[in-house]
């Protein structure tokens, strides 16, 4: 098996010329046009699209990019020399930092100024932090992040120690291995430091989408603003960037107190107040299907656009593993879901049942196109002659007038577009010029199309009863 993680046609190129028989992602196929391979490659690609419904964290995706029933991960993996240990200890030495003192890391800078938080508010979170907690304060970062550091320092009231320039990739993971919390924004620093096993609080600013990017592993915490537009659309400049006035030097201090609780076993979901509003407070954990889920710290009211992430996870999950979950399964993950919020009664029911329509409406059309899929899968094994052929072309005007009305569906019902956008996709994907071949592909994504969105209207059904009789799990310890 080959792996393309790379959207590199060069690369397609290569494996093509090598013909390895089972090649995953950018691949090309026997006509040398470009395909993807693999139902969560082709899931990932059509994801970007669609952010806001997708609840996936990268890592668990890659790693369904082989075989689905790998072993459980429970963090990133980057071995740890013990002479990158005692060289990072030593510069801690230099800067007056002992074996036995407590530190935490900064990491200012990020890849794209917007994703930054303001260095005067890690200044003030650095003094509150040393005088709440006792620690040391050390900056990390690279060389060209220096002049960061220097605000930070000028605006801190208490000392930091400069760390810039000074390690390498597997010294800085030794340097974070110590360090009590890192405290970023979404950086590269961030997955070294889930690699080190460091409790991360990630502040989650402008186009980051913690859910795809956030730390991998058991207990971070990621802060996020609660706007409406948060976070931003990609390619759509903000031209106010609200979301950093609201995260507050005291919001990250309750972050970092959020991580310790959940470590020691004390964290209990809280109501939303005057000192929380505003912000957003998730905690990274494993959920049953074994994947990394951002449980809300906070309970609030529930969103339609809540609901359908916590749904579309389920389904997507059974239907790109090919497994089928057992409804008093479905009915349990739903009742812990629903438990991490409030909701506002009958306006919500009613989108449920609104949503719900809309997604039986895909199921019936994507129905009818495999009911003339399966007539064209009969026709392609028999002799092609002329009424037959005649009666192909009338199906197959027929599919395309169906493929028009599922991604009108998808363009009308933003809930819908996901749904919608991987079957375009899929079938665009179809390999091979034979007939036969293409024809049994084609039955197999009206299938799926179908079968996933019946089963998107069923557990929204089974969601909306749940809420409406509270059938739920009490909140409480997360």
């Amino acid at each position: 098996m080959a792996i393309n993680l790379t959207h590199s046609r060069l690369s397609a190129i290569l494996l093509r010329l090598i013909d390895c028989p089972d090649t995953r992602g950018l691949a090309l196929s026997s006509d040398w046009m470009r395909v993807i391979r693999g139902s969560w490659q082709t899931y990932f690609i059509n994801s970007v699209f669609n952010r806001a419904y997708n609840d996936f964290n990268i890592v668990d995706v890659y790693r369904r990019f082989g075989d689905h029933d790998l072993p459980a991960c429970l963090n990133l993996v980057m071995p740890i020399a013990d002479d990158d240990r005692a060289y990072t200890n030593r510069l801690l030495r230099e800067q007056g930092i002992a074996g036995h003192d407590r530190y935490i890391c900064f990491q200012l800078g990020a890849s794209d100024t917007s994703k930054q938080w303001p260095p005067l508010s890690f200044a003030a979170l650095g003094d509150l932090l040393a005088r709440e907690m006792g620690v040391r304060i050390v900056l990390v970062g690279t060389e060209s992040e220096r002049p960061l550091g220097d605000q930070v320092r000028a605006g801190m009231n208490e000392s930091a120690v400069m760390m810039f320039g000074n390690t390498n990739l597997a010294q800085l993971a030794a340097l974070l291995e110590r360090a009590e919390f890192l405290v970023t924004n979404d950086t590269g620093v961030m997955h070294v430091a889930s690699t080190a096993g460091t409790p991360i609080i990630a502040l989650s600013f402008s186009y980051v989408y913690f859910r795809e990017t956030g730390p991998y592993g058991e207990g971070h915490v990621v802060v996020q603003a609660m706007l409406d537009c948060a976070p931003c659309r990609p390619n759509q400049p903000c031209s106010h960037q609200r979301c950093k006035e609201y995260i507050r030097p005291e919001h990250v201090f309750e972050a970092v107190d959020i991580a310790r609780r959940y470590r020691d076993g004390s964290l209990e979901q809280m109501s939303e107040s005057s000192q929380n509003s505003g912000v957003g407070y998730y905690v990274s954990r494993f959920g049953d299907d074994g994947l990394v889920e951002y449980w809300p710290v906070i309970r609030r009211p529930i969103s339609i656009e809540d609901l359908v992430n916590i749904v579309y996870r389920g389904v997507w999950r059974d239907s790109l593993d090919g497994v089928s979950s057992q409804p008093e399964d479905v009915r349990s993950a739903l009742a812990e879901s629903l438990a991490a919020y409030t909701h506002n009664g009958h306006s919500l029911l009613s989108a449920i049942d609104e949503c719900a329509a809309r997604f039986r409406r895909f199921a019936t059309l994507a129905e009818e196109g495999f009911t003339k899929a399966r007539h064209l899968t009969v026709l392609s094994r028999s002799s092609i002659d002329v009424e037959t052929q005649r009666m192909i072309q009338g199906i197959v005007r027929t599919l395309l007038n169906l493929d028009q009305q599922l991604a009108a569906e998808g363009r009308a019902v933003d809930a819908v577009r996901p749904l919608a956008a991987l079957f375009s996709f899929e079938k665009e994907n179809l390999e091979g010029t034979d007939f036969q071949r293409l024809a049994e592909g084609t039955l197999d994504f009206y299938t799926a199309a179908a079968t996933r969105a019946h089963a998107m209207a069923d557990r929204l059904d089974t969601a909306a009863e749940l809420l409406n009789n509270r059938v739920l799990s009490p909140a409480g310890s997360i």
